[in-house]
């Protein structure tokens, strides 16, 4: 079988080298670009033998308490953004939790049991962005109209179409609502991301805050701009206040 190439994941795992603390690797693009099942556990381990550097567990949602004032979240969003029809035996590993709905309603829970303290959900693709990959578009034409969140979830398996990679691609677009409706059940939740080439850092309107730091090396063009993600929720207004 061909040989996985760990030369840029060793790059980014040297960004963690010195540091004393506990370092959490989610996986991105570069992971999950073979779609094989067996290259992307190799990397996996491969990540656990580093030294302070933990990675994805097999489900897709991870909580971690740090401590009475802050709760983590870590999300695979490559799980939910993927074609699973594309990628055999993805829900093996974790019987916790293989359907869209599973991973909302887990969400959810772990937002109730942050209630009144921070958290921090670590998520691959970001859930607001002014970058590359949200395009030039008008998020209100590109949102509405939308279905109820429960008839979303459970129409994602059949999505196909556009690059996965951009916002509105029908399973990153469905990531994007799901996360949004979610969000709005707390005042002090921040996303954190990476995907695109830029450092941003954007506000919702409830407070939710988003910071995007994927700049390894080359970096891409932003442009600092309002948008809104529309779910039977509400809508959840946003701005970019950073970019660079």
């Amino acid at each position: 079988s061909e040989k996985v190439d760990f030369q840029l994941l060793d790059q980014q795992l040297q960004l963690a080298g010195n540091f004393k603390g506990k370092t959490y690797f989610l996986p991105g693009d570069h992971e999950w670009k073979s779609l094989d099942i067996n290259k992307i556990d190799k990397i996996e381990d491969y990540i656990k033998e580093q030294k302070r550097v933990t990675a994805e567990e097999e489900c897709p949602l991870k909580q971690i308490h740090v401590d009475d004032s802050l709760d983590l979240v870590l999300v695979n969003s490559k799980w939910f953004t993927t074609d699973w029809d594309k990628l055999e035996s993805i829900n093996e590993t974790c019987t916790d939790i293989v359907t869209p709905r599973q991973f909302l309603e887990r969400m959810q829970n772990y937002i109730n049991d942050a209630q009144g303290k921070n958290l921090i959900i670590a998520t691959y693709h970001p859930i607001f962005s002014n970058g590359r990959y949200s395009g030039e578009y008008t998020f209100g034409s590109q949102m509405l109209p939308l279905p109820l969140v429960g008839s979303l979830v459970s129409s994602i398996e059949s999505m196909a179409g556009l690059s996965e990679g951009f916002t509105s691609s029908p399973r990153y677009n469905a990531f994007r609502v799901m996360m949004s409706y979610v969000a709005q059940e707390s005042d002090r939740i921040t996303f954190i991301s990476g995907h695109e080439k830029s450092l941003q850092y954007l506000v919702g309107q409830n407070g939710t805050h988003q910071i995007i730091s994927g700049a390894l090396g080359d970096t891409q063009a932003t442009k600092r701009s309002k948008g809104s993600i529309s779910t039977s929720g509400g809508t959840l207004m946003y701005e970019g206040a950073y970019t660079n």
